[in-house]
């Protein structure tokens, strides 16, 4: 089983992505939380998941309402670990995408 790390990167977007919730919801963040976490925890087990993007990362798509989220991260299978490098919601654009 691989390890999941969390770059900076992540826990800002997090927070992006929670405030943007409560403005637009009240308690949707919790409910993003629930949704997010248990899906970047099944990249332990499998690690390819989601479509490659090139640069050796790849994106997980997590569903949630209408829409969902998008998780960029990089399975470094030398190092037993997968890397998550940002997060955003899908139609934010792939502007966002975590610096290489």
């Amino acid at each position: 089983m691989l390890k999941i790390v969390y770059h900076d990167q992540v826990f800002v977007d997090f927070e992006r992505i929670c405030a943007f919730l409560l403005e637009n919801g009240g308690s949707a963040s919790e409910l993003a939380r629930v949704s997010i976490v248990p899906s970047l925890e099944t990249l332990c087990v499998s690690p390819f998941m989601g479509r490659s993007v090139g640069m050796n990362q790849r994106e997980l798509v997590i569903s949630f309402g209408k829409t969902g989220y998008i998780a960029v991260c990089r399975v470094r299978l030398n190092l037993k670990r997968v890397e998550i490098l940002a997060l955003r919601r899908q139609r934010e654009g792939s502007h966002l995408r975590e610096p290489r």
